[in-house]
Formats: structure tokens, C-alpha cells, sequence
């Protein structure tokens, strides 16, 4: 596959965008706001959920932590008793897309998220074509197939490992200075449903 953007957007509407501190940081101070005002304006609780076996690692809950509505999704879409859930920062949405898009410009380009940047080399899997990976993707257009810098992207997953350490280490809350009123909650890479804090600050 080759690549060449075509800004048909769909990257800014199919994913939630998750932020590292210094990426944030780096768009807050682009909006001219604090961090603390931009995610409260900007942001929400990303929750990935991935079933678990029983164990008392960190980010590991059990069925019944989570809210009793959302118990039975996970029943009928799992048989694990357990789950792993990774809190992060997010982008929030507006209309479908990506809350920072208007109309088809991103106001922190310059600033945007590693994930953003790196995108469709996002994946370093290669048990899928690129356009298996994403098939909504137009500008993966057919020819030779173009590399992944794995070193960047490898470095952009090292950055969220090492983020989500310190959160095991300093508590969710003791990374960010303001917790969103809303979270969104994934299964793997399915999303299940929007939560509100008092549903899910148990599970950060």
C-alpha cells in the first residue's frame, strides 16, 4: 500500500484520541488555557476494559466494581469475572468527531497528539493488511506497500507504558490536576457506553 492523505477526517471521527501528559500540556498552552481549564472543556476518562483472569494486579477489577447497568453488557460480551481497565485522558467528541476539528481543520495541528501524527503507522501488528487495519482509511491507495517506522512507534508505546506506570505508582489522580465529569468505556476496542464520574472514579 502506499500512503497519502486525502483529509477525508475518518481518523478524527473512528477513534478516541488519548492524551500523555506533555501532549496536554503542549495543547493547552496552544489554546491559550490552563490544563486544567482544557480538560475540563476538552476531555474525557477513556476506560479500556480487557477481560482478565482473577488476580490482584493493579487496574484489575472485578465484574461487580463496575455499574450494575453496564454488568450485564459485559456478561453477554464476556465470561471473564475480571478486567483489566487502563484509565487515560481522551479527546472528547462533538457531533461524531474529534471536539478539536472545525470544520476540516484541527486547531492544535502543530501541537496534535502522537497518535494523530503517526497515523495509519499506528499498528505495529502484522497479522493484518494495512487496509484490513483500516478500512475506512482513503488514503491507503493500492501500489507498494510503505514501512513503519517501528522505532517511533514502538517509542510512541514505550511513552504510554512508562505514563501508565506512574499512574499505577501516584494514582490516577495524582497525575492529572482535574478529573472529566464523563468517561467512555471500551471493551478491547469496542465501545460500550458513556459513564459518569460517579460511576467510574472507583474504577481509576
Amino acid at each position: 500500500m502506499q500512503f497519502k492523505c486525502m483529509r477525508c477526517l475518518e481518523c478524527c471521527r473512528q477513534y478516541w484520541i488519548s492524551l500523555l501528559p506533555e501532549e496536554a500540556e503542549k495543547i493547552a498552552r496552544k489554546l491559550k488555557l490552563s490544563l486544567k481549564e482544557f480538560i475540563e472543556k476538552n476531555c474525557v476518562v477513556l476506560l479500556q476494559a480487557y477481560p482478565f483472569s482473577k488476580s490482584k494486579q493493579s487496574f484489575v477489577h472485578s465484574l461487580d466494581k463496575f455499574p450494575s447497568r453496564i454488568q450485564g453488557i459485559l456478561k453477554k460480551k464476556s465470561k471473564a469475572s475480571h478486567f483489566m481497565v487502563l484509565p487515560l485522558i481522551a479527546l472528547d467528541k462533538t457531533e461524531g468527531k474529534c471536539i478539536l476539528l472545525k470544520g476540516v481543520n484541527c486547531l492544535v495541528y502543530e501541537e496534535r497528539p502522537k497518535q494523530c501524527a503517526l497515523f495509519p503507522l499506528i499498528s505495529i501488528q502484522r497479522t493484518k493488511t494495512s487496509k484490513e487495519h483500516y478500512p475506512f482509511c482513503k488514503g491507503l491507495l493500492p501500489g507498494k506497500e510503505f514501512k513503519v517506522n517501528k522505532k517511533e512507534v514502538l517509542g510512541h508505546y514505550e511513552k504510554v507504558r512508562n505514563h501508565l506506570d506512574e499512574v499505577k505508582e501516584k494514582g490516577f489522580q495524582g497525575i492529572w490536576p482535574v478529573i472529566p465529569e464523563k468517561g467512555m468505556l471500551m471493551l478491547s476496542n469496542e465501545f460500550i457506553d458513556e459513564l459518569k464520574k460517579g460511576e467510574f472514579i472507583e474504577l481509576i
